[in-house]
């Protein structure tokens, strides 16, 4: 019988003091496989937003996994085939499969201790002989690992970044499409593309380009992003985003909590509802435009949940909020959102509405418009509003002013007078996701204001009277 190397030696699995998360752990263990649907991944992402322990156990459990793949993988691959040509009498006890290894268990309530009991049974089936141990490499330490991507497409990137795969310190662009990645920390951010992020640390980074959404739990405080200007977001304990442009304009929007922004020049503390800009390592005021004056003004107590037709704000117990920025000009929804907000006005032929849109995590619908509805034959009915983006297609909503992407601030246009007219209350401004309660939209400047009138379109109209 052959001795086995002194670099490894494997130890007997540790007594539990508790046994772990049963959900959590069956949903760890199937993300590792590829198997969680979107609610699923959703649904695991929430468990662990703030609860440390939930995150070390994820992260315990996708890195032993991952570790596990890289060290023996191949060797098991290898010696599965081997035993397949043999009569099953003469196979040893062990579990491999041909193609990709997987960690098996005999509860899971117990797949961490039963991951190095595998350990062991590895070593127990070496001994048996024929072959030699597999050489165990020494990985550099990662820094982190992919959560989740959705249409990814990646340019220039220093390392392979597909869901589950450890990322070691380096860059990622993301070209389109979005990308979530977990820190050792236990921090998660969400890359918006196009994006230019490199890991330089277990909880650290740096944003040359592109938004970034954090989402920092207690234990990751201390989270920083360096930003192409020189200056730097220390999370306190918060979620909030950032967004650099083409030209390196950054804006910083807190969600929760507070971040502390520091530059060689300056240092200042944000906290939830603040959004600030940066250029050159020091805040900036945003510049008002000429046409300011119309720019409608959003106030926390002027805003109320859709108040015409089916009520849909919060529907099916998803969460439903708004959030208030940049002096009023600017609306966050996130959730199952349906929100109003007091803006008395007579629509008439010639009226405008405009805005900004964006959205960095996208739902089924996303509108703006007034509230109201309008018939539409016999017992048919329409909103007065107008879907902008969102994935679901609803006969009571026109699409008629749909954006073919929306990460990016957007500028949206609609007629509105062309399609209605009358006295309205309200404006509205949507972010549905009855099935999962995560979306978000984000509206900007918006304007509602009546169009110049060319005087042959005046009198050409008095003619079509009759």
């Amino acid at each position: 019988m052959t001795s086995q190397p002194n670099d490894i030696t494997p130890t007997p699995p540790p007594e539990p003091t508790s046994p772990p998360d049963e959900q959590l752990l069956e949903l760890a263990l199937r993300y590792a496989d590829g198997q969680l649907s979107p609610d699923e991944i959703r649904q695991l992402h929430t468990m662990m937003m703030d609860d440390d322990q939930a995150c070390d156990l994820f992260v315990q459990t996708l890195y032993t996994q991952m570790t596990l793949q890289e060290d023996f993988g191949a060797w098991l691959t290898e010696r599965a085939a081997r035993e397949a040509t043999k009569p099953p009498a003469a196979r040893p006890r062990a579990a491999a499969t041909a193609g990709r290894w997987r960690i098996t268990r005999s509860s899971i309530g117990w797949a961490l201790a039963a991951m190095v009991a595998l350990c062991a049974g590895v070593a127990g089936w070496w001994m048996q002989g024929e072959g030699t141990w597999p050489s165990v490499s020494n990985p550099a330490p990662v820094v982190g690992v992919m959560i989740e991507t959705e249409g990814a497409a990646w340019a220039g990137s220093s390392q392979v970044a597909t869901p589950g795969n450890p990322l070691h310190a380096g860059q990622l662009s993301l070209a389109s499409g979005a990308a979530q990645v977990m820190f050792d920390s236990s921090a998660v951010v969400d890359l918006v593309g196009p994006c230019v992020f490199e890991m330089t640390g277990p909880n650290r980074g740096r944003l040359t380009r592109g938004t970034l959404q954090a989402y920092v739990p207690k234990r990751a405080t201390g989270f920083t992003v360096d930003l192409p200007d020189g200056s730097k977001i220390i999370d306190l304990g918060t979620r909030y985003q950032v967004d650099v442009d083409a030209a390196g304009r950054i804006e910083v929007w807190v969600l929760e909590g507070s971040v502390l922004i520091e530059s060689a020049t300056m240092q200042t503390t944000l906290a939830a509802g603040d959004e600030a800009q940066l250029r050159d390592g020091r805040l900036i005021s945003p510049a008002a435009a000429d046409d300011d004056a119309d720019v409608v003004r959003f106030s926390t107590d002027q805003i109320g949940s859709q108040q015409v037709q089916l009520k849909q704000d919060g529907q099916f117990g998803q969460p439903s909020k708004a959030m208030v920025f940049n002096d009023g000009r600017t609306l966050r929804l996130a959730g199952n959102a349906w929100k109003t907000l007091a803006h008395p006005y007579d629509v008439t032929p010639n009226t405008v509405l405009e805005a900004e849109f964006r959205t960095t995590r996208p739902g089924e619908i996303h509108a703006i418009g007034f509230d109201g509805s309008i018939p539409v034959g016999d017992k048919a009915w329409r909103y007065t509003a107008f879907q902008i983006y969102g994935s679901e297609s609803v006969a009571h909503v026109s699409r008629q002013y749909m954006l073919p992407a929306a990460g990016q601030w957007t500028h949206v246009k609609i007629p509105v007078g062309e399609h209605f007219v009358g006295h309205f209350d309200r404006l509205i401004f949507v972010c549905d996701d009855d099935a999962a309660g995560a979306a978000e939209s984000w509206f900007r400047n918006v304007r509602v204001y009546e169009r110049p009138v060319d005087p042959a379109e005046t009198q050409q109209r008095n003619v079509e009277k009759p």
